[in-house]
């Protein structure tokens, strides 16, 4: 619902004016017939002779034809005079790469340049843009600049958009002093640009009082004012600071934008303290705040609801959106969640709110999308027969308190793309219909319960991307999975049998990234089917009773970050294969029945591992001296073999043993931080 308002609000700024280029152009070159000016159909020409990559992008960019025909090029109505010139590529693989020239100062009367999602190969901005003196419209987002952005910009104050997000963090500013002469500047984006320097940054923002969209995230900014004399972003309807790093309070000038604010984005800062209790009450406009990944305290303040309460007669002007998630809030819901009743995303997960909340205070919810109550103390206490009026999208319940009956209310639920109920003391069969449910779903995770039952085919839910089954007594074959799966943890269940339908995921073109169904009774082969399974990061088979050798396709794991197979009954060599392993920070294969002698290219290829365990096999021979090149090295263990020999000398060389810092967590153990990956 955001992206969909925010994209509304943007097209209200310039709807006016692309409406004007687009009926100049059709009355111009359908109508009129004007032709393009000779001198400017020749700039246009020098210009395009700056790219060098996806030239058909120029295809209609013939000489002998009239330039205000040319993609990407319009020209005004009377005069034929360029005014348009938008060459923006709709993704990477379309990018042009190229250079920028000068020949766009003979386009005089140049108003709109789009250059956005092309390739200019880390050159600086260049000084001569300034002097583009009739520019209103001006992207060159995503388009790999690098340096400092000149201050020639401010030159241009007919402006009235300017984005210059999304180049790689590359750009930065000495300050924002050119802002001030950007008078009629509606739409600011300077996403990703280092703004640190810049110490006065808002006092240059505030000046910009036709301002309508700012957006300011991961700017690298640190100073956060707390107030200003005089507030003149009275027309500011989005605001987006997140991902920076604003330390302080929740600050007062903000509230002081009450009447026009319809979007506020203050997510991942270091705010801290309570949500002034008087602070949002009289923003009227307001449909979507987000204050998450903060540091804030104290209880959610009842004037939050009161923004909904005023605007229960406006039909799209209520609160619709709030995002408190990753905080220190407590107390309860109880004041506050009945008067939210209009809201579609309620996200308040990983806080210290506490307290019970009923089926009656979720009655009038009949708009919620999202609902997300994780990591509380919270205690969702309904009927058996309950029947929601909502429909929801994502259901966010871990440690909700839901058992010991699995809750009967989800069969309600037909649209959902994510459930999380983990860590709800559910002591119950998993029903079949929980597994039909929803056609889009992406996001499982029952973990944590004491679920029974077996897991029916899911190699139809190609859509399904997470699911997380582990810490349960389901048993059973392992269940079978679709290639499009990025992340799947089975551990700790009573999974039986061989392993061999792991491989239908492996397939060519597969997403599967985490695989850990440790701790189980699996038994059989390890399956020699690990060619397609490049994208695995992390392989976990540990603890079942895997028998056999490991097979050579284990080698063409080349992202691997984590490999355990300890725990079962192994056979054989470590193969040879491994050694291209060369990502590998865990390897550990202890207390199998491996054999043979302790490879040297672990020593020599392996160089990233920091756990190293071959523990309980049949090893034989010496310690290789190339282990001593393991810098990285926290934890050894050759225990309970029949190696031989001196230790090697050089184990002072294990410096990394002596660090307090631990490996990451989620790499070694399977029963923690399991989805710290943002990659899906």
């Amino acid at each position: 619902m955001a992206s969909i308002l925010h994209e509304l609000v943007t097209m209200f700024i310039f709807i006016a004016y692309v409406f004007m280029v687009t009926t100049e152009y059709s009355l111009g070159v359908a109508a009129l017939k004007v032709q393009c000016i000779d001198s400017e159909q020749k700039a246009l020409q020098n210009f395009k002779e700056g790219f060098h990559s996806h030239l058909d992008r120029f295809s209609s960019w013939v000489p002998e034809e009239d330039c205000c025909k040319w993609r990407g090029v319009r020209c005004e109505n009377e005069t034929g005079h360029v005014i348009t010139l938008d060459l923006h590529s709709s993704d990477s693989s379309e990018a042009m790469q190229g250079q920028l020239r000068e020949s766009l100062l003979d386009l005089p009367y140049l108003s709109y340049l789009d250059l956005s999602l092309n390739d200019f190969l880390q050159i600086q901005i260049p000084e001569f843009i300034g002097s583009l003196s009739r520019l209103k419209y001006l992207n060159l987002s995503n388009a790999n600049f690098r340096g400092t952005i000149p201050d020639q910009l401010g030159n241009l104050s007919h402006l009235v958009s300017l984005d210059l997000s999304g180049n790689g963090y590359s750009l930065r500013v000495n300050n924002l002093n050119w802002l001030y002469h950007l008078s009629p500047l509606k739409f600011l984006d300077l996403s990703g640009v280092d703004l640190s320097n810049s110490v006065n940054w808002l006092d240059a923002i505030n000046m910009l009082s036709s301002l309508i969209e700012l957006n300011l995230f991961a700017c690298k900014l640190h100073n956060l004012p707390q107030s200003l004399p005089r507030v003149n972003l009275t027309s500011l309807k989005i605001l987006d600071l997140s991902f920076n790093s604003l330390n302080g309070t929740i600050p007062d000038w903000l509230f002081e934008i009450d009447q026009s604010l319809v979007f506020l984005y203050l997510r991942r800062n270091h705010l801290y303290g309570t949500i002034p209790e008087e602070a949002f009450g009289n923003m009227s406009s307001l449909d979507v705040l987000d204050l998450s990944e903060n540091n804030l305290e104290g209880p959610i303040p009842t004037t939050l609801s009161m923004i909904s309460e005023q605007n229960q007669s406006k039909e799209f002007s209520s609160l619709r959106e709030l995002y408190l998630y990753h905080n220190q809030l407590n107390g309860s819901l109880q004041k506050i969640l009945p008067k939210l009743s209009r809201i579609h995303v309620l996200d308040v997960s990983w806080n210290s709110l506490e307290g019970v909340v009923t089926d009656a205070e979720l009655l009038d919810f009949s708009n919620l999308q999202v609902l997300d109550f994780s990591g509380n103390n919270l205690t969702l206490n309904v009927s058996s027969s309950w029947a929601p009026s909502f429909q929801l999208e994502r259901i966010g319940l871990n440690s909700c308190k839901l058992g010991p009956q699995f809750p009967q209310w989800l069969r309600t639920q037909k649209h959902f793309s994510a459930i999380d109920i983990s860590m709800n003391g559910i002591s119950d069969a998993v029903p079949d219909w929980f597994w039909n449910l929803s056609s889009k779903i992406r996001h499982v995770n029952l973990s944590s319960n004491v679920l029974t039952g077996t897991v029916p085919d899911l190699s139809s839910k190609i859509k399904l991307s997470t699911i997380d089954l582990s810490l349960n007594k389901l048993s059973g074959p392992l269940p079978l999975l679709s290639s499009s799966i990025s992340k799947v943890f089975l551990a700790g269940n009573s999974f039986s049998g061989p392993i061999f339908r792991l491989c239908e995921m492996l397939k060519v073109n597969n997403s599967v990234r985490y695989l850990d169904v440790s701790n189980n009774t699996l038994s059989g082969q390890i399956p020699d089917c690990w060619t397609h399974g490049k994208n695995l990061v992390i392989l976990n088979l540990a603890s079942n009773n895997l028998a056999g050798k490991i097979p050579e396709s284990i080698g063409d794991l080349l992202q691997l970050n984590s490999l355990r197979f300890d725990h079962n009954g192994l056979t054989g060599k470590i193969p040879s294969s491994m050694k291209k392993c060369t990502s590998l920070i865990v390897l550990d294969l202890g207390q199998n029945r491996l054999s043979g002698e302790i490879p040297e290219w672990i020593g020599e290829n392996l160089l990233k591992l920091m756990i190293l365990g071959l523990s309980s096999n049949a090893f034989k021979g010496h310690i290789p001296v190339q282990v001593c090149l393991l810098e990285s090295l926290k934890i050894l263990d050759l225990s309970s073999n029949y190696l031989s020999g001196e230790i090697p000398r050089c184990v002072d060389n294990f410096k990394a043993m002596a660090e307090r810092e631990t490996v990451r967590s989620y790499i070694y153990d399977p029963y923690t931080a399991y989805i710290e990956d943002s990659s899906n």
